[in-house]
């Protein structure tokens, strides 16, 4: 099955990608305008509170990148 990304733009912010896992947990990505990044994990797809967030900046984001993508 192919995961679904959803792409929403936030206005004066940058762009948020929403992921929903086969085991029903929600991952979302926030890419600010400036080069951060925040990661948003939810227990559930309908939870509106994440059980964590993660600030990264742009070199942390690469590399979390780059070691996701060899997986």
């Amino acid at each position: 099955m192919k995961t679904q990304v959803l792409e929403t733009r936030l206005p004066g912010i940058g762009i948020r990608y929403t992921i929903t896992s086969a085991r029903g947990t929600r991952l979302a990505v926030v890419l600010h305008n400036e080069g951060t990044c925040e990661l948003y994990v939810f227990a559930g797809a309908a939870d509106d509170e994440p059980q964590a967030v993660v600030g990264l900046d742009d070199d942390e984001a690469r590399r979390l990148g780059a070691i996701l993508g060899r997986s």
